[in-house]
């Protein structure tokens, strides 16, 4: 915000549209991995993961970045990031296998 309001409010704008746009490719992908048979509960802990995750994930980084500064909470997001893309790229190969498997 130090480059004034309408800066603020137009960059804001744009990160929820990528939030948005990433809760339709997650929800697609949860479905499609999952099969017609299972995509509902796919769906479901998809919804349960992120949204579960939203309550518990975002206070611990208020209070670290409250705590500790900003820096601290720019380390953690790239760690947290760093890890969430190590687990996803083995998602995809176990999911399929699941899936063919059902």
């Amino acid at each position: 915000l130090g480059l004034g309001l309408v800066p603020g409010v137009l960059g804001a704008g744009l990160a929820a549209l990528g939030v948005l746009g990433f809760n339709g490719v997650v929800y697609v992908l949860a479905g499609e991995l999952a099969g017609p048979a299972r995509a509902g509960v796919a769906v479901g802990a998809a919804t349960t993961v992120i949204f579960g995750m939203g309550s518990v994930v975002v206070p611990a980084q208020a209070l670290l970045a409250e705590q500790a500064g900003f820096g601290a909470l720019y380390v953690s997001c790239a760690v947290l990031t760093l890890l969430g893309a190590v687990v996803a790229r083995g998602l995809p190969r176990h999911a399929r296998a699941a899936a063919a498997a059902a």
